[in-house]
């Protein structure tokens, strides 16, 4: 197969700095199938290999205009204490992931990866939980041929775990046909970093992936 057939998509990831997003940016820019990873951005800082960066102000999202693009990746999140509010919280963590969802569906995408949270139900009384259940909800009603939702277990400290940040990244990138081809189904999986799958076979649908590992 040439370099041109094997290059045939392209990604953009909003999200991008932080621990997962980092990690996904390195799996799609050494994924021979992407021949262009873009990463929107807040603030200037240096471009990982492989990726462009496009600085945006997330509060203008509905003003920007992207180039066709296939896959949409969002790794956009916050927390209460970091954001200041519950307002300033969901500001980040539901109206900026439906804003960027929308411009990736206007831009031609097809497929959507969503980082949500486990425990994730627009029913929760509590804020976070609700957020991204909510958020879970406007993303699947902008009608993307394939949405792969996955629910990490992210405990909020000061030790990371890479290792796991990129099992999860990669569960993002995943688009599995095994899994998709039960719309509207939830799909258990222990290990999300099992079965990968190429991108560029027939999918469709909505498939929800919760991750066990521990971040933190």
């Amino acid at each position: 197969m040439s370099d041109d057939c094997q290059k045939s998509r392209s990604a953009i990831v909003a999200g991008g700095t932080g621990l997962v997003g980092g990690a996904l940016l390195d799996l799609l820019a050494r994924d021979p199938i992407y021949h262009q990873t873009t990463s929107l951005i807040r603030r200037e800082r240096p471009a990982p290999p492989g990726v462009t960066l496009r600085q945006v102000d997330f509060e203008r999202l509905e003003e920007l205009t992207l180039t066709p693009l296939d896959d949409a990746f969002c790794c956009l999140g916050t927390t209460r204490r970091d954001a200041g509010s519950a307002a300033a919280f969901r500001r980040v963590d539901l109206d900026y992931v439906v804003a960027f969802g929308q411009l990736a569906k206007h831009a031609g995408a097809r497929r959507f990866m969503l980082v949500s949270s486990l425990g994730a139900s627009p029913d929760s009384s509590f804020l976070y939980p609700r957020t991204k259940g909510e958020c879970e909800v406007a993303i699947s009603a902008i009608g993307f041929s394939t949405l792969v939702i996955v629910r990490p277990s992210f405990l909020v400290g000061a030790r990371v775990e890479p290792r796991a940040a990129e099992a999860v990244a990669l569960a993002c990138r995943q688009t599995d046909t095994a899994y998709s081809r039960r719309p509207s189904s939830e799909v258990r999986t222990g290990g999300c970093a099992r079965g990968s799958q190429d991108p560029r076979q027939s999918c469709s649908g909505r498939s929800v992936r919760h991750h066990d590992h521990r971040i933190g």
